[in-house]
């Protein structure tokens, strides 16, 4: 909602709520809502609409638009919510967070929300571990008055959350998700924005394709499942494929000792992809250590961004966190309030971007 359908939503809910608009009451026609209250017909249409999707009040032709629900303790706790301008961030509990919820996404999510007459505001639930608990604080944040609540989760420290998604569901209606993609969380019945992280590896390969590289390694510290991990190498994977027709397909070497002997076992031709930055990082000082030399001897990308190794000069595949701020922010001011059973629940998959320095 713009700020003219937001001042007309807040005027009707107060009024329904102090008892002024009762159970089959006609609310006044648009034109003479929108004029008394200083915007448009249209603002004021667009505001009855969103009561009405809400089940507040219901519209008929002939008979105008009438409060048709009965407004009980939760419902007026629900009302309340919608006018208390906060909407609550329950960070990660995953000690990467820094990596997707960062400055730049705050900015964009700040501007987007201040247009609705949101504001954010960090909630702590570091010590919530049961679902008892969870229903405490919940029940907690909903009476104190949140708009939405925005859950930012990014690894296995945060299934807790997801194990418990009932809970979030009954107790709060507009629970909104920004995760980084390391999980599989998508089939959750919230709006969701997350990182395409299958196309951080298709970008890597169409880049690699750019350059004229055929001789390409995948690199991991261990040999393991994660997801995240996985799909940056099949995006890789499939890329390659479409790039070259087929006929160039990335090598998979894991362990420092290992991809350095691999590396120059094979001549020191292969163009390297570390599975994030540190990773590469890691890589390079364990070459450095053996005399080889970054851009002279090989050349290496990655993925993340990672604030802590911009010494590096890494070229890197990360997240457009400006983008993804605005995103959510458009998410929020569009659904919050709109029950979730009553229209659309997205799911957005945002494609990373290319950051081109000197180590490839």
């Amino acid at each position: 909602m713009n700020s003219g359908q937001h001042r007309i939503y807040s005027y009707l809910i107060n009024e329904i709520l102090e008892g002024r608009l009762a159970y089959n009451s006609r609310i006044e026609p648009e034109i003479e809502l929108g004029k008394r209250l200083g915007t448009t017909r249209m603002n004021a249409h667009r505001a009855i609409k969103h009561l009405e999707k809400r089940g507040i009040v219901s519209r008929d032709r002939h008979d105008g638009t009438i409060v048709k629900r009965r407004i009980t303790a939760s419902v007026a706790r629900e009302l309340r919510s919608d006018l208390a301008g906060r909407v609550g961030v329950v960070h990660s509990r995953n000690r990467y967070e820094f990596l997707h919820w960062n400055e730049a996404l705050v900015k964009n999510l700040q501007s987007e929300l201040k247009d609705t007459g949101l504001t954010l505001e960090d909630v702590n639930m570091e010590h919530v571990s049961t679902r008892e608990q969870l229903k405490s604080e919940l029940k907690r944040l909903t009476d104190s008055g949140f708009s939405a609540i925005i859950l930012s989760l990014r690894g296995n420290e945060d299934s807790f959350f997801m194990d418990n998604a009932d809970i979030l569901f009954q107790y709060h209606r507009n629970i909104f998700v920004y995760q980084s993609g390391a999980e599989n969380w998508h089939e959750l019945p919230f709006h969701t924005v997350t990182v395409n992280l299958f196309s951080e590896g298709r970008i890597a390969a169409e880049y690699l394709a750019e350059l004229g590289c055929e001789h390409i390694a995948y690199c991991s510290p261990v040999d393991d499942e994660r997801e995240w991990s996985r799909e940056r190498w099949m995006g890789l994977e499939f890329g390659l494929r479409r790039c070259f027709d087929g006929k160039v397909e990335a090598e998979r070497w894991t362990g420092l000792e290992n991809i350095y002997s691999q590396f120059t076992a094979e001549g020191k031709k292969h163009v390297l992809v570390g599975r994030n930055d540190k990773t590469a990082v890691d890589i390079i000082e364990f070459f450095r250590e053996r005399g080889l030399t970054l851009g002279k001897d090989f050349c290496i990308m990655s993925f993340d961004d990672d604030v802590r190794y911009r010494d590096y000069e890494l070229t890197t595949i990360a997240p457009p966190h400006e983008e993804i701020g605005r995103n959510l922010g458009e998410l929020i001011s569009k659904y919050a309030g709109v029950s979730p059973d009553g229209g659309t629940t997205c799911y957005l998959k945002v494609d990373s971007r290319m950051i081109k320095r000197k180590s490839l």
